[in-house]
């Protein structure tokens, strides 16, 4: 589910009049934001829905409708995110205003519309949204980062005990060998529960890598994200044995980034895996590798796009995606994936990601396939 981004930002002109749309659309078209337009009251909540714009530039009255109530409903409709509603009356009055302010309108211009001092209110608008955008996303950032060390911390308690309970039976198996060797039934099984407590240490030990990267504060430097990129895919097409494609589509002179080479392949690794998981024979995984901008941080990252045409992740499944034991496919027959895995691969991708500043997100189209994104500051050379 793809978060929206500080940067950009997507308008809805719901109005009636042509010649207004067009007026406004040509005083907003400088500030480079995406646009839409409806016509009725109908066609806004279809667009609105669609889009989950930012900013909605609605008419007041709507072709007679009750604009306190169609306001409420829209932005009551865009939850991730905050919304602002900009209504355009003809009906200047305090009582009327403050009626549609209580609604949820930010704020108000009147018609005619004057190029100039719309585009000026405008832009203070746009000023005051990107920075609800940054407080709300850091906000969910932070509640994020505390509900994954609050996991860490249990995480931790919970290896620990087990790693007790494991060492016990471990010897105790041992033991049962060496004083058993001639049955062979019982050396069966004893292999067979020397073997699944090896696999319960692997898991109690993959808990711990968890628990300490969800409160890691250690960073370093990966002065060659090319390579690293380079070296994973082609050691995925090596593997290959479902005449599956790994393509790699990037400059080589990638800047260096702020994480460790290891944490920079584990992290390639486990996200490209997954999503070789997830297609069939003569699929394709493609990486992609681009440098950006960030103008509300003033900062440079590198973003990584690993995408598949497989079958896709269902919507309700897209929140849960980085819980730690959460299996997307489990349940899901007509998925032939490997689930041998612990459940925390991309819990882990996540947390190294979070731990150096990147973040990551998730889009999805099940007729496509699934597309994950993250990103990573860059450092200078």
């Amino acid at each position: 589910m793809k978060e929206k981004d500080c940067t950009s930002f997507t308008a809805l002109i719901a109005h009636s009049n042509k010649a207004q749309r067009t007026i406004i659309k040509e005083a907003i078209s400088i500030f480079k934001i995406k646009t839409i337009e409806a016509q009725s009251p109908a066609q806004s909540r279809k667009m609105n829905e669609e889009f989950n714009p930012n900013i909605i530039l609605l008419e007041e009255p709507f072709q007679g409708f009750d604009n306190a109530s169609l306001c409420q409903e829209l932005t009551s409709q865009n939850k991730d995110f905050p919304c602002s509603v900009i209504t355009i009356v003809k009906n200047s009055s305090h009582k009327f205003l403050d009626f549609l302010m209580q609604a949820g309108a930010v704020d108000f211009v009147e018609e005619p519309i004057h190029l100039e001092s719309f585009r000026k209110r405008f832009a203070s608008i746009l000023r005051y949204l990107r920075t609800s955008c940054f407080l709300f996303q850091s906000h969910k950032q932070l509640l994020e980062q505390k509900r994954m060390e609050t996991i860490g911390i249990f995480a931790t308690g919970m290896a620990h005990n087990f790693n007790n309970i494991f060492a016990n039976i471990m010897a105790t198996t041992e033991l049962l060998k060496l004083t058993c060797s001639e049955n062979k039934k019982v050396m069966q099984a004893a292999e067979t529960i020397s073997n699944a407590t090896f696999r319960g240490a692997e898991l109690t030990s993959s808990l711990v890598s968890f628990a300490a990267l969800a409160s890691s504060t250690k960073t370093m430097t990966c002065n060659n994200p090319y390579s690293v990129l380079n070296e994973v895919t082609n050691l995925f097409n090596r593997m290959d044995k479902i005449g599956a494609s790994y393509i790699l589509e990037s400059k080589e002179d990638l800047n260096p980034i702020k994480i460790s080479t290891a944490d920079f392949s584990k992290v390639i690794l486990e996200l490209i895996r997954n999503a070789s998981n997830a297609i069939s024979h003569g699929g394709t995984v493609t990486t992609r590798a681009s440098e950006e901008y960030s103008a509300v941080n003033n900062s440079k990252f590198l973003r990584i796009t690993i995408e598949d045409n497989g079958k896709g992740i269902p919507e309700d499944k897209l929140e849960n995606l980085f819980i730690p034991f959460y299996q997307v496919h489990a349940d899901d027959p007509s998925i032939q994936v490997a689930l041998d895995g612990t459940g925390l691969g991309l819990t882990t991708c996540y947390n190294i990601l979070k731990s150096v500043g990147g973040t990551i997100e998730v889009e999805n189209t099940s007729e496509t396939g699934t597309s994950i994104s993250f990103t990573l500051p860059l450092t200078t050379k």
